[in-house]
């Protein structure tokens, strides 16, 4: 299982694939979801991270895909002025669990 990051911005899809990270920049909603069917499909990704206005756009349908796929773990991450480590693990939470922190 491998890694693979999603972006809408290129700059952080530069970051990551620096860091040895397989990942594409997308442009739009329907691209963003049509590449994340396509990794749940292919089953080799083990975590899925998007940058978290993408992941925003994409709901209700990420949820969906979550609650039917235990494989990737999908997963926000923060560009430059994204939110803070401890709100993205509070949004994962509430995504997955249903809970407030």
């Amino acid at each position: 299982m491998k890694f693979f990051v999603l972006s809408d911005k290129p700059d952080v899809y530069l970051g990551m694939r620096l860091a040895g990270m397989d990942g594409e920049v997308v442009s739009d909603r329907e691209e963003a979801l049509r590449t994340v069917r396509r990794i749940v499909a292919a089953g080799d990704v083990g975590i899925l991270l998007m940058t978290g206005e993408l992941m925003d756009r994409c709901e209700p349908e990420l949820t969906a895909i979550r609650r039917e796929n235990r494989i990737p773990v999908i997963t926000r991450i923060s560009d430059r002025k994204g939110e803070s480590a401890t709100e993205g693990l509070e949004r994962y939470v509430h995504e997955s669990l249903g809970i407030n922190l």
